[in-house]
């Protein structure tokens, strides 16, 4: 292990100095958001699109099956196009996953089933068994720890 430790450290929206017995000696807040003009695609999109209203309204109006026109790049305008139901379906899925966030894969929700079934048996288990379930664990540990501190 390193003898420097790290003195400065950011705890929240708090940025904080510390001794090497690890009581604070100074704290400073970080500059206002308003300071700091954020350059980046992603505002840059925002502000075309109207923070991304038209997007919106182009899922909506797809998801209704609103008929559409575009105007191609010579400035003739095209068929009048109407979504197909599956294009409905899919603009619909997106507007709700926007909305309550996506579902959760069946594969997590398997594996915080089996999580909680494993956490249900160690409780159920005494001191003794759990001890004794973890020893040959614990043993393998020991032996590595032995082995790293001879070099």
């Amino acid at each position: 292990m390193s003898i420097f430790k790290k003195t400065v450290a950011v705890q929240g929206e708090v940025l904080v100095e510390r001794d090497p017995a690890g009581t604070v000696t100074r704290r400073a807040s970080p500059p206002e958001r308003g300071m700091l003009p954020l350059k980046n695609w992603r505002r840059q999109v925002r502000q075309m699109t109207d923070n991304g209203i038209d997007a919106f309204k182009v899922l909506i109006n797809i998801m209704n099956a609103q008929p559409q026109k575009i105007t191609l790049p010579d400035g003739k305008e095209s068929e009048w196009i109407i979504p197909t139901l599956e294009t409905q379906r899919a603009a619909a899925k997106d507007i709700i996953e926007f909305i309550n966030g996506k579902a959760v894969a069946q594969t997590e929700v398997m594996q915080a089933e089996k999580e909680a079934e494993d956490v249900e048996q160690y409780q159920a288990m005494s001191d003794e068994a759990l001890r004794a379930a973890a020893l040959p664990f614990l043993e393998r540990a020991q032996k590595k720890l032995n082995e790293g501190g001879d070099e």
